[in-house]
């Protein structure tokens, strides 16, 4: 069943983001049109909120119908849908608004209209309901119109409503009275956009403004007044738009045969991956790898919910969808740091797939510099209890819980030989065993002090089993680790090999990623 927007009349709700236009006429003489300013006068209120705009990039039309003559190469462009809300208030006094005009202006002369709606309404409309046709145009419902996606139902549309500038960069909307109404309603109204800008495009910066023709009584004689409101420049946030077509229904960003991935829902942001790393160097070097082997772009966003940034690309699988992958790296390093910001970022945006990569201490007589430790479990050493034994010998009496990756994806990773490809010319050897996991940095040669309780334990880090256990909190959700062995935790120990070691642990995520994480293997509906 297609999901429904309704888009209601009532009055935009107050918050810290909301924006009050104050609408403020030109005296000029008591005659329309009239160029002589003598006063300015407040007549009424607009209001607009940025963040209460909604936002749905279009994937390419899966309809056959569909003619790639009428909408743009999608190899180049993107299109948004741009559903953008205001409260015209109640004009003051006992005067009414004839005539008003939306203005939008884009700031980037290569962001332009594609389609506008409302336009050539010339009567009432109730509850009427519209969508996307398959030529990406907003069209009213109709049976066997081929139409995908969301459905966009008006609560009224008050004639008479024109736009122009389809193709432009600045457009507007027209709102006038009728014959058989006094005046420009005042509610809660939309303009919806089309916007087709350069492929890639992370934000866009717009000015909105108004115009209004007001009448008002002076003197028992009914006079226009022309008002104006002050420009203000907004800016939408594209990154983690949600997809407007159904799932079944939505295709490629980018090439031809690809099909996208539903990666958001209204009002709540969903990604398909998020990978977590201990520290900012190790969360450059994936996205760095990222960018040099699969030619992705990642894009700087600040969530204001959880006060944090992270960093946002687009990811091709080896089945042509494209994934929402973000990265993310912790304020401080630590199991403590770890479980509290993976615990945050899983629950606000409820990945597919989670993901480690970084930086590890090799057991010396089992790894060497560069190798590749593929954590299938992991487990806190320094967990348990410490007493005196007969010498007077500080002795621990281990109490470890195990946490593993899921049972499917251990039988995945034993046949996983692609990563072969993407850093054959390093040359590392991938081993797949235990990360034991503990509070410190350890330089004082543990392996060599510490029974560790798992016979194949390989390295020690500080955040592996925090990883494994805070996303056993998240039934259904695939999780793997992979470490890079940077050094032994000796007295050798530095930070030179950090970098390689790091861009190794991310080159086999990407390219498990890749392999892994796919629609047959892991269900939209599992998590959603």
């Amino acid at each position: 069943m297609n999901e429904t927007l309704l888009l209601t009349d009532e009055p935009l709700p107050e918050s810290d983001a909301t924006i009050t236009l104050d609408i403020l006429s030109s005296d000029g003489g008591g005659t329309r049109g009239a160029k002589l300013i003598q006063k300015k006068e407040l007549e009424g209120k607009i209001t607009f909120n940025h963040e209460r705009c909604q936002i749905f990039f279009l994937p390419p039309s899966a309809d056959p119908a569909s003619s790639q003559a009428l909408t743009p190469d999608r190899t180049q462009w993107d299109l948004y849908l741009i559903i953008i809300p205001f409260t015209l208030h109640k004009a003051l006094g006992e005067s009414y608004y004839e005539e008003m005009t939306f203005f939008v202006e884009m700031a980037n002369r290569d962001v332009t209209a594609f389609d506008l709606f409302p336009k050539n309404i010339t009567t009432d409309v109730e509850a009427k309901t519209y969508t996307l046709s398959p030529h990406l145009t907003i069209t009213q419902t109709e049976t066997g119109i081929g139409q995908v996606g969301k459905q966009i139902r008006f609560t009224s549309l008050h004639p008479t409503i024109t736009a122009f500038g389809e193709g432009e960069r600045s457009f507007y909307w027209v709102y006038e009275e009728a014959q058989e109404q006094k005046g420009v309603v005042p509610e809660t109204k939309y303009a919806l956009i089309v916007l087709q800008l350069p492929h890639g495009t992370s934000s866009i910066t717009a000015t909105i403004s108004y115009e209004t023709v007001i009448v008002r009584q002076l003197l028992g004689v009914w006079r226009h007044r022309d008002g104006a409101t002050e420009a203000r420049q907004i800016q939408w946030d594209l990154t983690g738009a949600p997809v407007f077509y159904e799932a079944d229904n939505a295709q490629a960003l980018v090439e031809p045969g690809q099909t996208g991935r539903k990666a958001t829902t209204l009002g709540n942001t969903y990604f398909d991956v998020c990978v977590v790393c201990a520290l900012a160097e190790e969360a450059r070097a994936f996205m760095r790898v990222a960018e040099q082997q699969y030619g992705v772009q990642f894009d700087k966003v600040f969530d204001k919910r959880l006060d944090l940034e992270y960093y946002l690309t687009r990811f091709p699988n080896s089945q042509r969808e494209l994934l929402t992958l973000q990265v993310s790296w912790l304020p401080a390093y630590g199991p403590i740091e770890t479980s509290l910001h993976l615990k945050l970022f899983l629950a606000t945006f409820r990945p597919h797939f989670a993901a480690m990569t970084g930086i590890c201490a090799g057991n010396k007589e089992k790894t060497q510099l560069g190798d590749l430790v593929v954590a299938d479990c992991a487990y806190f050493y320094d967990s348990g209890k410490f007493v005196l034994d007969r010498g007077g010998e500080r002795v621990q009496l281990h109490n470890p819980d195990v946490y593993r990756a899921s049972k499917r994806v251990k039988h995945f990773i034993q046949m996983f030989e692609q990563w072969k490809s993407a850093i054959a010319p390093m040359e590392p050897k991938c081993y797949i065993g235990a990360i034991a996991s503990g509070s410190a940095v350890r330089a004082d040669r543990p392996f060599e002090r510490i029974p560790f309780q798992l016979r194949n334990t390989l390295a020690i880090d500080m955040e592996g089993a925090a990883f494994y256990r805070t996303v056993e909190d998240f039934p259904g959700m695939d999780a793997l680790l992979v470490k890079g062995v940077s050094d032994y935790a000796d007295n050798n120990k530095d930070d030179s090999s950090h970098w390689r070691a790091s861009s190794l642990s991310a080159a086999y995520m990407l390219a498990f990623i890749q392999e892994y994480v796919t629609a047959e293997r892991i269900p939209r509906t599992q998590l959603y």
